[in-house]
């Protein structure tokens, strides 16, 4: 990806976790289950427990980008 639309994907993921937090109260994986997940770490902090944003229908089988019912938190 060029830098200019990685920048605008991080927005985007940025955003959406944000009002799925304001939704649901946490962030919940979508697939396991686990809640507490982080959108974002600190320096010096594990990137583990970090959520990111899975298509549900990937996109080479015609999913959506950046339709939200096409998105889950995992």
């Amino acid at each position: 990806m060029r830098e200019a639309e990685l920048s605008d994907w991080f927005s985007f993921r940025a955003e959406f976790l944000a009002k799925k937090r304001a939704e649901l109260g946490d962030l919940v994986c979508h697939y396991c289950g686990k809640p507490g997940l982080k959108d974002t770490v600190n320096d010096g902090e594990s990137e583990s427990g970090l959520a990111t944003i899975d298509h549900v229908v990937p996109r080479s089988k015609g999913g959506a980008e950046r339709d939200e019912a096409n998105l889950a938190v995992s």
